[in-house]
Parts: structure tokens; C-alpha cells; sequence
């Protein structure tokens, strides 16, 4: 390809991948942060809030762009070591959902925080590769709410019920 096509090619890719997580981003941000607190308006308003919030949340993309462009290592190795900090957690947590029956929602949430403490630690005062964060704080997540589920009441047994699929009755 000539180097101006290429470069339009590599233009064109980004800014479809920024519009659709600018939407998702202000999308989320009106049914989740604006509708709760003005609830009851018409389609019409929120369309005009999500249309403001998508340049506000464009600005402030720009932004954090600038603000990084002269870090040490690629975006995408820093990009991934930040999402990995709080996937561990996150995993930890449905891996103690699905495997640990008397853990109930305070162990859980103690587990996560605690996990959340340490790899923030490892991330500042450590040279891991973020590679290892992921499988670090899961592990963490996991084991302090084990150890914290036999402070706390364990889960009743209905919760999980609750999770489970429906039963469909033919007629």
C-alpha cells in the first residue's frame, strides 16, 4: 500500500475503535449515572445527554493520551498491566463463586479489596511482569476469602439457588 493509503487504513481502524468505546462509555454513562438521578425524561433529552457526554468522554480520552505519550514502554504493555490489576480481583471473585459454597458476599468483597491492596503494592514497589497480575490477584482473591468466609456466616443455601437457570414447563 502507498504511505498515504496506509495511513488512512491505520486512521480509519483507530477511529472505529474509539467511536464504538466512546458510545459504550457514554452509553453507560447515562443509564447507569444520569438516568437514576433524572429519571422519567424523554428519549429525546437523554440522546442529547449521551451526545454531550460522548464529546466529554472524547476530551478526556485526548487527554489521557497526551498525558501518557512520553511513558516508558508501549500503550499496549501499559494499557494491559492497569486492566490486569483489577482482572485478578475480578476472576478471584467468580472463581469463589463458583468453587467455595460457604463464602458468602463480605468474604468475598474482603477478599477482593485485599487483593486489590496487594497488587496495587506489587504494581508500585515491585518489578513483576504484569503478565503475573492476573494469576496474583485471583489467587489472592481466592484465598483471603476463604480464610475470611470462617469469620462470617456461611452463604445460605437459597442464595445459590437464585443463580440457577430457570425451569421451563412445556405445555
Amino acid at each position: 500500500m502507498p504511505s498515504g493509503l496506509a495511513g488512512l487504513v491505520v486512521a480509519a481502524i483507530f477511529a472505529a475503535a474509539m467511536s464504538s468505546s466512546l458510545n459504550s462509555i457514554a452509553a453507560t454513562a447515562v443509564n447507569d449515572l444520569y438516568k437514576p438521578i433524572r429519571p422519567q425524561r424523554s428519549d429525546e433529552h437523554y440522546l442529547k445527554v449521551s451526545h454531550i457526554l460522548t464529546l466529554v468522554w472524547g476530551v478526556v480520552q485526548i487527554g489521557v493520551a497526551l498525558a501518557v505519550r512520553k511513558q516508558a514502554g508501549s500503550a499496549l504493555s501499559n494499557a494491559l498491566s492497569v486492566a490486569s490489576l483489577i482482572n485478578g480481583p475480578i476472576l478471584g471473585v467468580f472463581l469463589v463463586g463458583t468453587f467455595l459454597r460457604r463464602v458468602s458476599q463480605p468474604p468475598a468483597l474482603i477478599g477482593m479489596l485485599a487483593s486489590c491492596g496487594v497488587m496495587l503494592y506489587v504494581f508500585l514497589q515491585t518489578t513483576i511482569a504484569w503478565t503475573w497480575y492476573v494469576f496474583m490477584g485471583s489467587v489472592v482473591t481466592f484465598v483471603v476469602a476463604w480464610l475470611s468466609s470462617f469469620v462470617f456466616a456461611p452463604a445460605p443455601a437459597g442464595a445459590r439457588d437464585e443463580l440457577a437457570p430457570a425451569t421451563v414447563i412445556k405445555d
